[in-house]
């Protein structure tokens, strides 16, 4: 079933919006291609190693605040990037082996919702994208904290990698299995800049 999300609020048509799609680079600046449809590990539609022309194409407003991801669908169908816990209580403390995944979220008129049937909650409006055009999620609404890791396993019997979120990702790694864990990041690679159908942020 899908988890209904508290209300985000409905997305207002903006100029200025940025189009692209998102690189996954390693910690030793390995290529893991793009975000792009197929089944992971977790079977949530969404994960590494797509090449450009898989890759999902998505859109964003740029603000100071923490904003949605919307990811672009040629059906028109309307979704944004997200992601959504394991623990129904996740924290952020340092050694906390809580994590999340990266799915999309289809829109449920003011409200988000995913299909994953972990009881965690899921949060969209999450995003900051800085300077060098790195994605920095956190935790809810919390942008004075640190921001989340990215990480995934460096092997998949599936057609993607599942992207995983933490606060502490060398804790999980650790506990986690022998090898083969690796710390990514995520990159906004600007195709064309023009108005989007839907604002990926709120005024």
């Amino acid at each position: 079933m899908p988890q209904v999300l508290n209300p985000t609020g409905p997305h207002v048509l903006r100029r200025n919006a940025r189009i692209g799609r998102i690189k996954v680079i390693g910690s030793n600046s390995s290529d893991f291609g793009y975000l792009g449809d197929g089944k992971t590990f977790y079977s949530t539609g969404i994960g590494a190693g797509a090449s450009p022309a898989e890759s999902i194409s998505v859109c964003y407003v740029p603000t100071s605040k923490l904003c949605e991801i919307e990811i672009q669908r040629s059906d028109g169908q309307p979704q944004v990037l997200g992601v959504h816990w394991c623990q129904p209580s996740p924290t952020t403390e340092f050694g906390s082996i809580n994590y999340a995944t990266i799915l999309p979220f289809n829109y449920e008129g003011l409200y988000r919702s995913s299909k994953m049937a972990w009881t965690g909650p899921g949060y969209t409006r999450i995003w900051r994208v800085i300077a060098d055009d790195t994605l920095c999620p956190y935790l809810g609404d919390h942008a004075s904290r640190s921001p989340l890791q990215f990480f995934m396993l460096n092997r998949s019997d599936h057609q993607r990698y599942a992207i995983n979120v933490a606060a502490d990702a060398g804790t999980f790694m650790t506990k986690h299995g022998s090898g083969g864990w690796t710390l990514v990041k995520l990159v906004f690679e600007p195709i064309i800049q023009t108005p989007c159908s839907r604002s990926a942020d709120e005024a």
